[in-house]
């Protein structure tokens, strides 16, 4: 079932991409929009990632997350970025290519891997353990089980995080392909985020949807030991 909240100006919301920023180019371009210079002055070429919160109508209602609150690996800023997030109605989108069953999450040019006690260690000592927000693996099926044999990415970075103490926390993955730059719906005109389902996954809408609506709760495995 997808997660709804109401949100408000003020929410602090983060994008984490746990690779080397050398190894991010694309992630940053489609989270941060991509520009180019030109005789005019500077353009944008391309739309950004869910950086504005808009209403059903496609109405901006505020700004999600500005420019540095996006950080990678190996940023001078990740432990202090970390450390900013506090509250409940706080969010980290953490971004990479995954698959159903996967250990992994891939780095945006495919050439890095990381995985659950990776990036557990990357927060170790900068996002506190009373953390009662919420954490999203904004990823290609990063919810998604591969049939009864391998759990998903979301449910292995949930299990190792609930383990060391992060039992305060919400976490979310999904279960449908995701689109990496934002897509335009014409129904309404509004950018959003878009999910294309995948059949072979059972998905009971096998085409094109936003991708809140292919979001699940992962609940970790040991929460009621």
């Amino acid at each position: 079932m997808a997660h709804t909240r109401e949100w408000k100006v003020g929410d602090k919301t983060m994008v984490f991409l746990p690779f080397p920023r050398a190894n991010c180019r694309e992630g940053l371009d489609s989270t941060l929009g991509r520009k180019e210079q030109t005789i005019f002055g500077e353009i944008e070429v391309e739309a950004g990632w869910n950086s504005y919160k808009t209403d059903v109508f496609g109405r901006i209602l505020g700004v999600k997350f500005r420019d540095d609150d996006v950080f990678c690996a190996d940023d001078a800023s990740r432990v202090a970025k970390l450390q900013e997030l506090k509250n409940e109605r706080d969010m980290l989108y953490t971004r990479g290519h995954c698959s159903a069953g996967s250990d992994t999450l891939q780095s945006p040019d495919r050439n890095v891997k990381v995985n659950a006690e990776q990036i557990l260690a990357l927060f170790k000592g900068a996002l506190s353990t009373d953390f009662k927000g919420i954490i999203k693996v904004y990823s290609c099926h990063s919810g998604s089980d591969w049939r009864i044999l391998w759990w998903s990415f979301a449910q292995r970075l949930a299990d190792v995080m609930y383990d060391d103490g992060y039992k305060k926390c919400k976490y979310y993955g999904y279960v449908a392909k995701l689109s990496t730059w934002s897509e335009t719906k014409t129904l309404v005109g509004k950018t959003r985020k878009a999910a294309v389902g995948d059949t072979k996954q059972g998905d009971a809408y096998p085409f094109l949807g936003f991708a809140s609506t292919r979001r699940i709760e992962i609940v970790p495995t040991n929460r009621f030991d």
